[in-house]
């Protein structure tokens, strides 16, 4: 089967359990459960790990699980991670549990005995240089290699409402089983030793991901044959929008067939220019007869997709780092509870968001933008 060629759904039998989450308290209870009930293994791969409230939650929950004798691994990124993950990372070690940091900053050399790249330090360090712009942004947690944690949640207590000490972000999971979850396991393998990673049946129909060039490339061009071909609707939801041209061609030519595109954006971010960026899309969109609309309750932080029967929730942006410098990975639904659940959640965010009827025109938001623009490979 072509990487290219969606999946036929009348024949593919897709996860044998999937589980929405839109709520972050149900989403950290239920994953600590699986974790407090795990067996073997727990690989934990994560953007942010804040040493916070959430965070020394499942950090307890892993020493418990390696009290049992479970093996228990943790794949940090250096930037995302960068507030207290050496005092987190030392915790988790003195309890047994193994630490890797996902390309340290040239400085961080107190991560450099972590990194995921093996060598001198000065191999390390000249390597680091070079990848100072790649960072692993995916989020999952492997329990026994049976379960499959993964979305846009990171581990922060940023993600609970208000009332129970976070920011309240907007964000969605999911915990799914089948026999994909043990590809992403080999995955996690490939990442945590430097070894070549091999892709199944799972890639594409199951799961997105761009661990490789390969796999970058045609996730990218996936992507932009899904929007061409679509017949009834695209809708994305996305924390930080600034896709390429392609993909803005391709949501075009999608209106211009009849088909429902609907963007929703957060109207504030916790990058505080890139609303100013986003904006700089508005014109071309909007003269496409394209719905934009900006999420204005809390910080809409979740990835999420619908493409006709493409039904995608991870930790992919449409924007110029998730295509082309971060490794991510994007869950494909296929129960149909969960895909209407997932069409809910999204018509709930366009009803609960404001409709963007023009381009910002104040001279400090062109000027914002335009510098915005400027710097919108590396953002």
């Amino acid at each position: 089967m072509s990487l290219l060629k969606a999946p036929d759904p009348k024949t593919h039998s897709g996860w044998s359990q999937e589980a929405l989450y839109d709520d972050a308290s149900a989403y950290f209870e239920a994953l600590i459960r699986d974790c407090d009930q795990a067996c073997r293994s727990i690989d934990l791969e994560v953007y942010i790990f804040s040493p916070d409230a959430i965070g020394q939650r499942l950090a307890a929950s892993l020493c418990r699980a390696r009290d049992r004798g479970v093996q228990v691994r943790v794949l940090i990124d250096a930037v995302g991670s960068y507030r207290g993950s050496a005092e987190l990372a030392d915790q988790l070690e003195c309890n047994g549990i193994e630490v890797k940091v996902f390309h340290p900053l040239p400085w961080q050399i107190h991560h450099y005995h972590r990194a995921v790249k093996r060598g001198d330090f000065l191999t390390k360090f000249l390597y680091l240089v070079s990848r100072v712009n790649q960072r692993d942004h995916r989020k999952l947690c492997l329990v026994d290699n049976r379960f499959l944690w993964s979305g846009s949640f990171n581990i922060s207590v940023t993600h609970l409402p208000p009332g129970q000490g976070g920011e309240g972000w907007q964000d969605i999971g999911v915990r799914v089983c089948g026999g994909a979850v043990t590809e992403i396991s080999q995955h996690f393998d490939s990442l945590w030793n430097r070894s070549k990673a091999h892709f199944g049946s799972g890639l594409f129909s199951l799961y997105w991901n761009n661990l490789s060039v390969w796999t970058r490339r045609r996730k990218n061009q996936l992507l932009v044959r899904h929007i061409e071909a679509a017949k009834q609707q695209v809708w994305v939801a996305s924390a930080y929008f600034a896709p390429s041209h392609r993909v803005i061609t391709a949501l075009k030519r999608a209106r211009r067939k009849g088909v429902d595109v609907r963007i929703v954006v957060p109207s504030h971010s916790d990058i505080g220019i890139f609303p100013f960026l986003t904006a700089t899309y508005y014109a071309d969109l909007l003269a496409s007869d394209i719905a934009v609309y900006e999420y204005q309750a809390r910080f809409l932080h979740a990835k999420a997709l619908i493409i006709d029967e493409v039904y995608l929730i991870g930790s992919t942006n449409f924007n110029h780092r998730s295509f082309l410098h971060d490794l991510e990975l994007d869950i494909r639904l296929w129960c149909e509870e969960s895909q209407t659940h997932l069409q809910h959640w999204m018509t709930q965010l366009f009803k609960q968001s404001e409709k963007v009827l023009s381009e910002r025109r104040d001279l400090a938001s062109w000027l914002l933008g335009k510098l915005a623009l400027l710097l919108r490979y590396w953002m």
